[in-house]
């Protein structure tokens, strides 16, 4: 248990880099005035954003470990920038649900 614990303590900064950079994807690839517009081709660029940070976040947990705090943790990391980024709490929200959900 506590050598569980104790790998799980120093894998934290995998999933930290890689919700990093999820976080700076999204922010590239979805700005905020992009999320605010109701259009089609922007509401299908977000959807096809997100199915592929999903798929990146999948991809990067079959290839690493994460241990038993790892999908939580990239839900907590990955909130805190998008946040952090600007983005309202409805996007971010989905997001998370989104990109984390499915792991």
């Amino acid at each position: 248990m506590l050598a569980t614990f104790l790998r799980d303590l120093f894998r934290n900064s995998e999933v930290d880099a890689l919700a990093d950079s999820l976080a700076e994807a999204a922010s590239r690839w979805a700005p905020r005035d992009a999320i605010e517009q109701y259009d089609p081709a922007a509401i299908r660029r977000i959807n096809t954003l997100l199915n592929g940070l999903a798929a990146r976040a999948a991809r990067h947990r079959e290839e690493h470990e994460w241990g038993i705090f790892g999908k939580g943790q990239l839900c907590l990391r990955l909130r805190k920038k998008l946040s952090a980024a600007g983005y309202d709490k409805a996007f971010v929200s989905l997001a998370t649900t989104r990109i984390v959900a499915p792991l």
